[in-house]
């Protein structure tokens, strides 16, 4: 982890409502997910449930939009198939875990 501390004057804009993408994966297949009116922790906790019912892990995003058009900014989690190639072993980041962790 790398902490430091930041000048909160520093950004243009906030989303104080934002939309979330819940992704569940079994291994070929997915299962996709779109939450709102919603706070984080209430959609990790939903996602971890479910994905113990279904026996899935997942990956959370918030959904958000730029100049480019609509984009995901990954939350927690991680795809159990990468779709695409990150540093570290199997394309996983270190730290990226496949949830739930049982």
């Amino acid at each position: 982890m790398d902490a430091r501390p930041v000048d909160p004057r520093d950004t243009a804009w906030e989303n104080r409502t934002p939309t979330y993408r819940v992704y569940f994966w079994d291994g070929g297949a997915s299962d996709e997910w779109e939450l709102s009116e919603v706070d984080a922790p209430e959609v990790i906790a939903w996602a971890d449930r479910r994905a113990a019912e279904t026996n899935q892990t997942y990956v959370v995003f918030v959904a958000t939009r730029n100049q480019s058009g609509p984009g995901l900014i990954r939350l927690c989690g991680w795809e159990e198939i990468p779709t695409f190639e990150l540093p570290g072993e199997g394309g996983r980041p270190h730290h990226a875990v496949s949830r739930p962790l049982r």
